[in-house]
């Protein structure tokens, strides 16, 4: 059995997600701007994704979760986070 990459499953589960709200809309309970105030964790997230991306391709290891790596990366911002 093939293993689901994680960015292919996020796209899977957003592309679910919006289907959903346009076969059943919901009652909508904050209004714009509050509303929006989760793009700030997506965006932090998104930026801390990179930099991880980043760091893993210059210490020359793969970035493939099912993949084999070279070396184990312990500096910038997997000092912080998990391997």
């Amino acid at each position: 059995m093939r293993r689901l990459l994680p960015p292919i499953l996020l796209l899977i589960c957003l592309g679910l997600m919006f289907l959903l709200t346009w076969l059943w809309p919901i009652v909508t309970f904050l209004r714009v701007p509050w509303n929006l105030v989760g793009l700030v964790p997506l965006v932090l997230g998104g930026a801390m994704g990179v930099a991880g991306i980043r760091r893993i391709k210059k210490s020359h290891t793969t970035i493939k979760p099912f993949g084999q790596p070279s070396r184990l990366v312990t500096d910038k911002i997997y000092r912080f986070t998990r391997n």
